[in-house]
């Protein structure tokens, strides 16, 4: 699955990018947001017409025991209709961006808003792809923060509504904790697609 990793390091090191690079013009980053928006929406649609079933990362022998433990987490599978899923998303971020790019142009978006869209994507990417249900715990955890910084804003009724998003976003992932660690006591297996439990 070597192009939904690009895809997903793509979003990630671009907003990080986005982040840390001392760009001062909006427009600037929101047409860079664009560009790369477009590449992930070509890359969706070769992913929906040619998805690979199962990806994992593989590293050679001589490297440390502890990093062929963590490789063991980062699997990612597409099985059901997760090529479609990748394949609408892909496809909505290029309108999202040109809106949001658009709105840019009479007033200027909370800050760094272009870049959190772009994690928050590549997140959205590998959760909707990953094998593993503990590596679906982490990265649930990681999305909480772009979805908080793109909601959270200047003013109060903005800083209010993202503690309450956060909140929502813990709740929710401490009940997907307990399920998980339930389902993997009684499936004995973490990866998701091999967990076949009565409701």
């Amino acid at each position: 699955m070597p192009v939904l990793f690009a895809l997903i390091a793509l979003l990630s090191v671009m907003s990080l990018l986005l982040l840390l690079l001392p760009l001062q013009k909006g427009l600037l980053k929101g047409r860079i947001t664009l560009a790369v928006s477009l590449i992930a929406m070509a890359g969706s649609w070769y992913f929906f017409i040619n998805p690979p079933h199962l990806w994992q990362l593989t590293v050679p022998a001589h490297f440390p025991p502890l990093i062929h433990t963590f490789t063991h987490f980062i699997r990612f599978s597409s099985e059901g209709i997760t090529p479609l899923l990748l394949l609408i998303t892909g496809t909505l971020l290029p309108v999202l961006i040109a809106g949001a790019l658009r709105d840019e142009k009479r007033r200027l978006s909370e800050d760094h808003f272009f870049a959190w869209t772009l994690l928050s994507t590549g997140l959205y990417f590998a959760l909707l792809t990953t094998a593993h249900i503990y590596m679906l715990l982490v990265l649930w955890g990681i999305a909480a923060i772009p979805l908080f910084m793109m909601i959270t804003g200047t003013t109060e009724g903005m800083a209010a509504t993202g503690k309450k998003t956060l909140i929502l976003f813990g709740s929710a992932h401490g009940l997907m904790a307990t399920g998980a660690v339930m389902a993997v006591a009684l499936s004995g297996t973490p990866f998701i697609d091999s967990i076949h439990l009565d409701t």
